[in-house]
């Protein structure tokens, strides 16, 4: 994700706030891979450090890539093929996935109802 992508999801949650970008916020050292986050204007300025879509989820924006997005499918799908499938290493029985299943297909409504794809 781009900071400008960055800016525009932040701004859609808050319109009167402001970034600023590694390094921009007041030139200082210790403020190195750190992004500057004011809610309001003339407000408290908080830093963050971390990846773009990271720091929108820790200020109430969830924020999904489509790479992590595809990762989730992907898993769903995995789970569903093995489900059922005989433990071969140890021989104790039968891979149960259901419960696994269950919580990444939750997980995946709740992404694709209530999370912005990035």
């Amino acid at each position: 994700m781009t900071f400008r992508r960055f800016e525009e999801i932040f701004k859609t949650k808050y319109p009167d706030g402001n970034v600023w970008m590694h390094d921009d916020y007041m030139n200082h050292p210790g403020n190195r891979q750190k992004v500057a986050v004011e809610f309001a204007p003339h407000g408290k300025v908080y830093l963050y450090r971390g990846a773009y879509e990271d720091i929108l989820c820790r200020i109430g924006i969830n924020t999904i890539s489509k790479a992590r997005l595809t990762e989730l499918v992907n898993r769903i799908e995995y789970l569903k093929r093995r489900h059922g499938d005989r433990e071969e290493f140890f021989g104790t029985g039968y891979f149960d996935n259901m419960r696994d299943i269950m919580e990444a297909e939750a997980f995946l409504a709740k992404v694709l109802r209530d999370y912005v794809i990035e």
